[in-house]
């Protein structure tokens, strides 16, 4: 699932009936290239919920056994070991030659696991149209920095 289509959806609390918050990022371990948790806005304010704690992700909401899993935030919204997924998108990527490739548009993760699967890389091209875009699995992702991502390989863009 593309982080984008996680944006915006319901979170549900099955035991309270009641919608809970609605998912504004998400977090992701970069050592691990792995979705950790979902960050949420809800009525008491900004939040985390670890993915361990979700019980479905479906079409129109992801559903959880009750609110007491979500780490509601009282300063810091998370530890130093991910960054959120819109911090990673427009990073520049850089391939084993030394040519910049473009920069992230999206992250497809593996859902309930969280397993980064692809990067989608975009360049050129106005708003998106005639932008040529490569899909990089995470295989032959080498490391994400603070300001780029650096790939193994050459990887030529899709039609």
């Amino acid at each position: 699932m593309n982080i984008s289509d996680l944006r915006g959806k319901w979170i549900v609390s099955m035991t309270d009936g009641e919608k809970v918050g609605t998912v504004k990022d998400v977090l992701i371990d970069t050592e691990r290239l792995r979705a950790t948790a979902l960050v949420i806005g809800g009525g008491r304010g900004q939040g985390f919920l670890p993915l361990d704690r979700v019980k479905s992700f479906g079409p129109d909401a992801i559903t959880i056994e009750n609110a007491d899993g979500i780490q509601w935030a009282t300063g810091q919204l998370h530890d130093d070991t991910g960054r959120e997924a819109s911090d990673l998108m427009k990073l520049r990527v850089m391939d084993g030659s030394g040519t910049v490739t473009g920069a992230v548009h999206e992250l497809s993760v593996d859902l309930p696991s969280g397993n980064v699967l692809t990067l989608n890389v975009r360049k050129g091209g106005v708003f998106g149209i005639g932008a040529d875009r490569v899909d990089v699995p995470v295989s032959d992702i080498v490391s994400i920095g603070a300001s780029l991502v650096t790939i193994r390989q050459v990887i030529a863009p899709q039609a």
